[in-house]
């Protein structure tokens, strides 16, 4: 029976027959085994944590922060400190006066689909659309959340003019360039498609400047100042997110715009909506995006 173990450097071990043992030698046999990577739940509590008490309903002595040492199972922990005893104690109603504290900020990465200026606050506030609801309950402005960009390369943002502009090859058209043309740095990934001596220019595509009218009738109750931000953040994600080339179904605008919760019916005001003219043309090479979201998306009310 192993009773003591200090740093994984020894063990001392009970020895029933109390014989003196000499001459015993344990080598490269122990070994500490740990995984490299050890997940856990999304909202687990781990060492390092602060578990908070803030009111006295476990004791005014144990009205505390206290620091968790181990996290033992998903009941137990053991806190840095001496806890006064008590008896058992229900929580019922006191769930808000105990807590626990990330020792780290909470760091997570979401993609942004679209970005939009608030009309109601244009001037410090703006509006961003990502691609999934994860983490939503952690992004607020209660939590007093920070929106970095990353993997931003820094290019200098002044109008070159001539040869200067095609210094850089980035992006989606840079890619092109090394799968059409190679990459002499990279020839296993990037081995060249195109004939010598052939040229072939790839350049971006055209950007089309797509704008709509919509009036919608809203449920008793609902704020149309909330339902106008809705209607053109999804409209504009709808827009912006068509693939080069494509027109735009009229419908699908019609159908993004009465899912959001609180629109009763709604009407296509412009372009022209009818059996003729279902479609919002987009040319081979052109690629559909609204500007500006407050203009280019006008929102009206029925009724």
């Amino acid at each position: 029976m192993v009773v003591q173990s200090g740093q994984n450097t020894f063990l001392e071990a009970v020895n029933p027959k109390a014989v003196s043992e000499t001459g015993v030698t344990i080598s490269d046999v122990l070994s500490v085994n740990r995984p490299a990577i050890l997940f856990r739940e999304y909202e687990a509590t781990v060492a390092g944590d602060t578990f908070m008490v803030t009111s006295t309903f476990l004791g005014a002595t144990n009205q505390a922060n206290w620091k968790i040492k181990r996290v033992m199972d998903r009941d137990t922990i053991v806190v840095e400190g001496s806890v006064a005893n008590l008896d058992p104690t229900g929580v019922a109603g006191n769930e808000g006066n105990m807590l626990v504290e990330e020792s780290s900020p909470f760091v997570g990465y979401k993609k942004i689909i679209f970005t939009s200026v608030d009309p109601a606050n244009f001037t410090q506030r703006g509006l961003m659309l990502f691609d999934s609801r994860h983490q939503a309950n952690r992004i607020s402005e209660a939590a007093a959340v920070q929106v970095e960009a990353i993997s931003k390369l820094g290019f200098s943002e002044t109008l070159r003019k001539g040869l200067d502009s095609y210094r850089y090859h980035t992006g989606l058209v840079g890619e092109s360039n090394r799968i059409v043309y190679g990459d002499p740095r990279d020839d296993t990934t990037y081995p060249g498609v195109s004939a010598a001596g052939a040229e072939i220019f790839i350049k971006p595509p055209l950007r089309r400047r797509v704008e709509v009218g919509i009036a919608v009738r809203l449920e008793t109750g609902i704020p149309f100042a909330q339902i106008v931000e809705q209607v053109r953040t999804n409209v504009s994600a709808l827009i912006n997110g068509n693939p080069i080339g494509r027109a735009i179904a009229i419908s699908d605008i019609v159908s993004s715009v009465n899912s959001i919760p609180g629109v009763r019916a709604m009407a296509i005001t412009s372009p022209l909506y009818n059996a003729s003219n279902d479609t919002i043309n987009i040319g081979p090479s052109e690629k559909s995006r609204v500007i500006d979201p407050v203009n280019d998306v006008t929102v009206s009310q029925i009724g």
